[in-house]
C-alpha cells in the first residue's frame, strides 16, 4: 500500500467528517424527531430515552393540566402579546423530565430572545441577563441580613 501525503489524508478526513455531519443532520436526527420524543430522566442522568410521540403526549398531558391548574394561568393572545411588548424579559419554553413519579419542570432562562427591530430580526437579552440586577440586590440583602442577624 503506497503512503499518502499528509495533506490528502487531512482533506479526505474533512470530506469523510462532513459527510457524516451530513447524515446525521439531515437525516437520522430528523427521522428520530419525527418518530420520538427524545429526553433524559432525572433519575437516570445522562440515558436519554425514547417516547413514541402518543405514548409521551399520554405520560406529559396529566402534568401539563395541573400545572396549568395549579401554577400557570392562561391569557389571551392580544394580552400576552401586549405584556412582552412593554418589558425585556420575555418568555421561556417548558420542558418535563420524566422522574420515578412524576415529572420535573425545566425552564431554561439563558436562552436569547429572537426580537423584530426596525424589520430586522435581532437577538435579545436573555431572562437571566434581565434579572441579574435583581438577583445581585437580593443576594446583597440576604448578605446583609445574614450579618445582622449573626451580631
Amino acid at each position: 500500500m503506497a503512503r499518502m501525503a499528509k495533506t490528502d489524508f487531512a482533506k479526505r478526513q474533512e470530506i469523510f467528517l462532513e459527510f457524516i455531519y451530513y447524515i446525521f443532520d439531515s437525516f437520522i436526527i430528523p427521522l428520530i424527531r419525527s418518530n420520538f420524543h427524545v429526553t433524559e430522566s432525572n433519575a437516570h442522568k445522562n440515558r436519554l430515552f425514547y417516547f413514541r410521540h402518543d405514548v409521551w403526549r399520554m405520560l406529559s398531558e396529566p402534568s401539563l393540566t395541573n400545572l396549568k391548574v395549579s401554577i400557570f394561568e392562561e391569557m389571551p393572545m392580544k394580552f400576552a402579546s401586549k405584556v412582552l411588548s412593554s418589558r425585556p424579559i420575555g418568555f421561556s419554553k417548558v420542558r418535563l423530565l420524566p422522574k420515578t413519579t412524576g415529572v420535573r419542570l425545566i425552564t431554561n432562562l439563558r436562552r436569547r430572545q429572537q426580537t423584530m427591530k426596525n424589520g430586522v430580526m435581532m437577538l435579545g437579552r436573555s431572562i437571566n441577563s434581565v434579572m441579574t440586577p435583581v438577583f445581585n440586590v437580593l443576594n446583597y440583602e440576604k448578605v446583609i441580613t445574614a450579618r445582622l442577624v449573626s451580631l
